[in-house]
């Protein structure tokens, strides 16, 4: 089995778009959410949302948030822990928008268009720590990086 890599571990994400996002409500305590997510180019994870959500108002509380992406089938996982920040740049919400709009099935459309209140508003999330588990085989593998992900 090929070592594991922080290469290895954005492939593994840029080959998903959906991911469960995990905030900190204002009583404290945990609040998940599934979202479809792109990968920067500079290794940040960007999704859209509405400025009416659950997630929206706890971002605007604190920026701290961890998110898993899991290969049920194949036993790996990325768990990451970050800080989000909003987009304002015309420029980076547009291409974001036309990205995670490319995700989406003519027959289901992105989750964030069945809400009907709010502005769409595009988050980014720095990695901070990332955890990287790949238990597909006899040898399983676990790779912590951190910082200069």
């Amino acid at each position: 089995m090929k070592k594991a890599t922080r290469a290895t571990a954005f492939k593994f994400l840029r080959e998903r778009s959906v991911a469960v996002l995990a905030t900190v409500g204002s009583g404290g305590w945990p609040s998940t959410t599934p979202i479809m997510y792109v990968v920067t180019a500079d290794r940040k994870l960007r999704f859209v949302t509405k400025d009416q959500t659950t997630k929206f108002r706890n971002l605007s509380s604190t920026d701290k948030i961890a998110l898993s992406v899991v290969d049920g089938e194949r036993m790996i996982a990325v768990n990451i822990s970050g800080q989000a920040r909003i987009i304002s740049e015309l420029s980076d919400m547009s291409s974001t928008l036309r990205a995670i709009g490319s995700l989406a099935k003519t027959d289901n459309p992105l989750p964030v268009i069945k809400h009907q209140l709010g502005d769409y508003v595009v988050v980014e999330i720095d990695p901070k720590h990332m955890q990287y588990a790949d238990y597909s085989s006899t040898s399983p593998q676990q790779k912590t990086f951190t910082h200069d992900l």
